[in-house]
C-alpha cells in the first residue's frame, strides 16, 4: 500500500507541474519533447496507425485470435452483444 501511495503522490506532482507549465507564457503547443515524451509519442503513433487500418478495413469486434494468440477461432463466434464474427 505504501508503494501505491508513493506512486500516486508522484503522479499528482507530475500533473501539477504539467498544469503549471501549460499555464506559463513560455508554453506554446507543438511537437512532443523527444527527451520527455518519447513513450507518449510512440503510443499515439501506434494508435493512429491502428485507427487508420481500421478505417480502411473496419472489423469490430476484432477476431479473437488477434486478442489471444492461444485461441483458435471457429468459423463463426458469437459475441456478448449478439453479433457474429
Amino acid at each position: 500500500m505504501a508503494f501505491a501511495d508513493a506512486v500516486q503522490a508522484e503522479d499528482v506532482d507530475i500533473c501539477e507541474r504539467v498544469q503549471r507549465g501549460l499555464g506559463s507564457r513560455a508554453y506554446d503547443r507543438g511537437r512532443f519533447s523527444v527527451k520527455f515524451e518519447a513513450g507518449v509519442h510512440w503510443f499515439q503513433t501506434r494508435l493512429c496507425e491502428a485507427y487508420g487500418e481500421w478505417l480502411e478495413h473496419p472489423a469490430w469486434p476484432p477476431a479473437a485470435s488477434t486478442l489471444d494468440p492461444r485461441h483458435e477461432p471457429a468459423d463463426t463466434e458469437t459475441w456478448p452483444n449478439g453479433g457474429v464474427r
